[in-house]
């Protein structure tokens, strides 16, 4: 396989993963303690963060990786979802939208994560 058709399976797998967090964040967004969503959650960010390594995609590879951990830390901590943990995972979304849109476009929107990540790191578990 050659690396465009490696890009185009990379495109088509990361938008699913995508629509899947967004539609995960949805339902948490209702339901909190819906700890099933959770884990699907943290599951797509999991699948999101190895394709995006083995692409070597520095940027999708650090976001998800951190959506991952916070995530995995709610669901292994049996914790609900609030509302300021659900806004900086929103803005993860949108960073991880950004992100793979610049892969398909080929280009660098320039896009800075560090305080994204820090965001994400703070976040507490048992608030």
């Amino acid at each position: 396989m050659e690396l465009n058709q490696y890009k185009e399976l990379f495109l088509t797998e990361s938008q699913k993963q995508l629509d899947g967090l967004k539609s995960s964040f949805n339902e948490i967004q209702k339901n909190p303690a819906a700890f099933d969503e959770t884990t699907e959650a943290m599951r797509l960010a999991h699948t999101l963060k190895g394709m995006a390594g083995m692409m070597n995609f520095d940027k999708l590879t650090r976001v998800s990786q951190q959506m991952e951990e916070i995530l995995n830390s709610f669901c292994v901590n049996k914790k609900e979802i609030n509302s300021e943990v659900m806004a900086v995972l929103s803005k993860g979304l949108d960073t991880l939208g950004v992100l793979v849109t610049d892969v398909k476009d080929g280009k660098d929107s320039g896009i800075q994560i560090d305080n994204l990540l820090n965001e994400l790191k703070g976040l507490n578990v048992s608030s």
